[in-house]
């Protein structure tokens, strides 16, 4: 019964869209899961927008969102000569 309520939570949330957890933006970004949590609890400074699965704990990133935010915080590396 619990497999079945949260696939109907899934198909609630966009279709056709990839979302990201707190340890998969952790592995991306380089970080450890813990200093995304802490900067969820200062207010979400310097990350993508989050999102909540309704009646859940757990903190979602939307991949498209996730992606934007890498490609707005790329630093620009000179070539190696």
């Amino acid at each position: 019964m619990a497999m079945h309520s949260q696939n109907q939570r899934r198909l609630k949330m966009q279709k056709n869209e990839h979302y990201l957890t707190v340890g998969e933006l952790a592995s991306l970004a380089r970080v450890s899961a813990r200093t995304i949590y802490n900067r969820l609890s200062a207010g979400g400074l310097g990350l993508p927008p989050s999102t909540k699965l309704p009646k859940s704990r757990r903190v979602l990133f939307r991949a498209s969102d996730v992606e934007s935010w890498i490609n707005q915080h790329k630093e620009s590396v000179a070539p190696i000569r």
